[in-house]
């Protein structure tokens, strides 16, 4: 971007997703470049937000590309598209069709850049069209030049030895001692050495992969390793994944495989496990005992209309869990009356908190029907909402924003998590109550909650069992957590491109499903469940 505007004149356009990621490169990047660059500050005439000026008439415009309007503005000649695959469905093309004034000439350039993407969208099909160039480094041993690749099943060069402690769990410090590089043509090992590895970057090439490219248009992969990341720290995260206990592994892998190695994401359909993870205990035993690891006692509630005039009326999950969080289903059912269900889910060894504790009550339910008659019972029973939410379907994340400030006077974080922050429920809303209270709730991502929940009911994750007896006392339960599925659906105002998606199965019934779902977001809430798809960022 620097040097188009000082060798090559050209009006230019750069696009972010959307104006707010457009704005930080402003304020972060390009200025900066701006005060380093001597020759392009003396092509500047004005600079904005919005758009810098050069000197001879040429411009540089910031947009996003949420806007309709920016994509099908001024024509471009030089157009620069950052993250494109998290643009909408077709902006891509609306965005490229800003240089067609220039197709005569054929002297126009569209650079994208992005951390790895998703296969088979518009990002990826233009990178794969083109010459698909990897970086090569010599061999410390035989100068042969080999590719930083990971995959071993693909001729990957990254070689470790996984040791145990003791309890037979992973010893991660021990193994990252032992990773290495077996180059592919002498087999030597070569072994982690910053300044070894910065002058084999230095001394590397580009090497074009695909021969039926017609040069037109050059793709490039720079996975992590290049720009220096040591892959001991690499390997641990790797590890952490495949073989930990934490939640949320799925969209850990997807952002290690787009973010850090620079490939792309394909979506598969899961194989479901039908099978219920039977527990060796009933539910009178954990109705009557304490679980030995047991900390606390987590209920949730699917609050219902009815249908066919059965009324309305309420399904209940109630969980036990122990402090890492591994849990056991201690009782579920469907109850007519909100005091009835009260009493029974105290029955059930959840405890009741008073109103200083009333955002950190051990009790949760759904707020999406009548949502000012269910904060009255929070309010009158120390509970909380909570409901879901099918969030940010073109990026397939939904998490949401946290600001957190770690310790007095330190710097705030931006933390993408699960649920939302607290929000504050008006009680009573258009009945004579309103306006006499307020309850907490929160907000959870459906898809990253359910992906989840797939993983601990097919023993990915913790452990997550139900009763041995739990075809007797509640025979729904079965049906209502078989009642989602992930698969394959179209999204964007044309259905032009697909991504996989929890969805219900049809008209099934799944409200006890829905406060399993409940149950991970308050336990993860709790902190009783760790969130490996957590990321955090410095404000």
């Amino acid at each position: 971007m620097a040097w188009q505007p000082v060798n090559d004149p050209a009006p230019m356009g750069f696009y972010a997703d959307n104006q707010g990621k457009v704005k930080r490169f402003v304020e972060t990047r390009w200025r900066h470049m701006q005060d380093s660059c001597e020759a392009l500050e003396a092509r500047i005439k004005k600079s904005t937000i919005k758009q810098s000026l050069f000197m001879d008439g040429s411009f540089l415009v910031f947009l996003g590309a949420e806007a309709e309007g920016d994509r099908q503005s001024d024509t471009l000649r030089v157009i620069f598209k950052d993250e494109s695959w998290r643009y909408d469905p077709g902006a891509n093309r609306e965005i490229d069709n800003r240089k067609e004034a220039f197709n005569v000439t054929n002297d126009w350039k569209i650079v994208e850049l992005g951390t790895g993407g998703i296969a088979g969208e518009e990002f990826a099909e233009n990178h794969r069209n083109g010459t698909c160039e990897v970086y090569e480094v010599p061999c410390e041993h035989c100068g042969e030049f080999y590719e930083y690749k990971w995959d071993i099943r693909d001729g990957g060069v990254f070689r470790w030895e996984e040791i145990t402690k003791e309890d037979g769990s992973l010893d991660f410090q021990k193994t990252k001692e032992t990773v290495h590089i077996e180059c592919p043509n002498c087999s030597g090992k070569i072994y982690h050495d910053r300044g070894k590895q910065r002058a084999a970057v230095i001394a590397g090439r580009w090497r074009a992969t695909n021969p039926d490219a017609d040069g037109t248009e050059r793709s490039f992969t720079l996975p992590i390793f290049v720009p220096g990341a040591d892959p001991r720290d690499f390997v641990e995260k790797w590890l952490k994944i495949g073989k930990g206990r934490d939640v949320g592994r799925r969209a850990a892998l997807k952002g290690v495989i787009m973010f850090d190695l620079a490939e792309f994401w394909k979506d598969l359909p899961i194989v479901e496990k039908k099978d219920l993870p039977i527990g060796d205990y009933t539910r009178e035993w954990m109705l009557n005992n304490k679980w030995d690891r047991e900390v606390v006692r987590l209920a949730t509630i699917d609050y219902q209309h009815g249908k066919d005039g059965e009324g309305e009326h309420f399904w209940f999950v109630v969980r036990a869990y122990a402090q890492n969080g591994d849990s056991r289903l201690a009782d579920c059912g469907k109850i007519f009356e909100v005091t009835e269900l009260n009493e029974r889910i105290l029955a059930a060894g959840v405890h009741k908190v008073n109103a200083q504790m009333h955002a950190f009550s051990p009790v949760a339910i759904d707020c999406a029907f009548k949502q000012g008659t269910v904060f009255e019972f929070c309010m009158r029973f120390m509970w909380t909402g909570i409901r879901g939410e099918d969030r940010d379907t073109k990026n397939n994340s939904g998490q949401f924003l946290h600001r957190v400030q770690q310790k007095k006077g330190g710097p705030i974080y931006k933390v993408w998590r699960n649920f939302s922050e607290l929000k504050m429920g008006e009680v009573g809303v258009g009945k004579t109550t309103q306006f006499s209270g307020y309850a907490p709730w929160r907000s959870i991502n459906n898809q990253g909650i359910e992906d989840m929940l797939f993983e601990l009911r097919s023993g990915r994750a913790l452990s997550w069992t139900v009763p041995s007896d739990i075809e007797e006392f509640c025979p729904e339960y079965a049906a209502h957590m078989q009642s989602h599925h992930r698969i394959n659906v179209n999204y964007g105002k044309d259905g032009e491109q697909d991504r996989y998606r929890w969805v219900k199965v049809g008209s099934a019934d799944d409200h006890l499903y829905d406060c399993e779902k409940y149950q991970v977001g308050k336990a993860l809430e709790a902190e009783l469940v760790s969130d490996m798809s957590e990321t955090q960022e410095e404000e």
